[in-house]
């Protein structure tokens, strides 16, 4: 009985496909983004800033539509007040998330919970061999085959002035039949001058993906467009 245990042990052995590593999976991942971001695409951008401080408050909002060429930003269009210019979350940062990124970073595998992520996506802990403010220490989680991300959660390296702690979360979802990519992005900061206390937060919303054939073509349906229905709504606080 034990022989034949032990022979069907080392069958089951040959036949299982070892899990990937935490490097491959999250370079699997990257792979699939930029395949999927290849060529021309745009999405709609609705962005609401809030900062509240002693006797200072602010609650803006604005509106664009932001057009890319195999991932890398062309043009956005912003409506309303220039002064409300939405940023950009991977501007600010660089995410691990992009092949050009990883050798930036250092992935380990990860323990944390995600209580929005799907049955079975695996965490992956990433750390910043750059420390500075565009770069940052986290978790990320990973889906499916081909991988994909689902989210990711991190802290920045080096914290802006005045600033005693920064939180930064990133959705992805599935935005067109070969694509998911970013859906939603929150970022949390609090901090402090002299004895005053404040927080800012900004909410990102990414929505109404589209492809083009061509960037002339994006850039023509960028010019008519109209801003996105809907708004991005503030954490309350």
């Amino acid at each position: 009985m034990w022989p034949k245990l032990a022979f069907l042990a080392a069958v089951a052995a040959v036949g299982a496909s070892p899990a990937p590593g935490s490097v491959t999976l999250v370079e699997d991942a990257a792979r699939t983004l930029a395949a999927g971001r290849h060529g021309v695409t745009a999405f709609s951008l609705a962005y609401r800033y809030t900062e509240h401080g002693p006797a200072h408050n602010v609650d803006r909002s604005a509106r664009a539509v932001v057009l890319r060429d195999d991932g890398a930003v062309v043009k956005m269009r912003a409506f309303g007040d220039d002064s409300n210019k939405p940023t950009y979350v991977e501007d600010d940062y660089h995410l691990p998330i992009e092949t050009k990124y990883l050798t930036e970073y250092r992935f380990t595998a990860g323990t944390a919970a995600c209580d929005r992520c799907p049955p079975g996506a695996v965490a992956v802990d990433f750390t910043s061999l750059k420390r500075d403010d565009e770069h940052g220490d986290g978790t990320m989680w990973i889906d499916g085959s081909p991988a994909h991300f689902v989210a990711l959660h991190f802290h920045p390296s080096v914290l802006p002035a005045h600033t005693d702690s920064a939180d930064i979360s990133v959705a992805f979802g599935q935005v067109l039949p070969d694509l998911w990519d970013v859906t939603v992005t929150e970022q949390q900061y609090n901090g402090h001058t002299f004895i005053f206390h404040g927080w800012g937060h900004v909410q990102q919303k990414q929505i109404d993906y589209r492809r083009y054939a061509s960037v002339a073509e994006g850039l023509t349906a960028l010019s008519a467009a109209e801003p996105a229905p809907s708004a991005a709504t503030p954490q309350k606080r």
